[in-house]
């Protein structure tokens, strides 16, 4: 894919999957992508969880962020390698999570700032006019 500019910055970024391609989901980023993973039955069974493990899951694991990080869990035992934030944010993108797909991507640090604030403007930033008169 071609890189892509954005208007205000004068640098091309790449925005395919490609640089997230191999890279394996760090235990540290666990719970901040279970919060994305609001459907996480959907997604496992995506992934290639049967119905009998997704309710092993459910029996197991009372609350839904306790489900979403086990479910993240297993996944990451059972394909080592192949748990990939790419795989997963392909999936969330098959499903039309768009957004929960590039926060995935903003988790493993592949995003450039300029589309982080592009997508999600900071709090109050409307009012900010940046030459220190308020």
């Amino acid at each position: 894919q071609p890189p892509t500019q954005h208007p205000s910055v004068g640098a091309s970024v790449v925005t395919s999957l490609e640089p997230l391609r191999g890279k394996i989901i760090k235990d540290k980023h666990i719970v901040q992508i279970a919060e994305e993973l609001q459907q996480w039955q959907i997604v496992a069974s995506n992934l290639g969880f049967g119905e009998m493990g997704i309710e092993n899951i459910e029996t197991n694991h009372r609350s839904p962020a306790g489900q979403r990080m086990a479910f993240l869990r297993k996944w990451i035992a059972r394909d080592g390698n192949a748990a990939t934030y790419e795989k997963l944010s392909e999936v969330l993108e098959k499903l039309g999570e768009q957004g929960a797909a590039e926060r995935i991507r903003r988790i493993a640090g592949e995003l450039p700032l300029w589309q982080l604030v592009a997508k999600k403007p900071w709090h109050g930033a409307e009012q900010y006019r940046g030459d220190g008169d308020q």
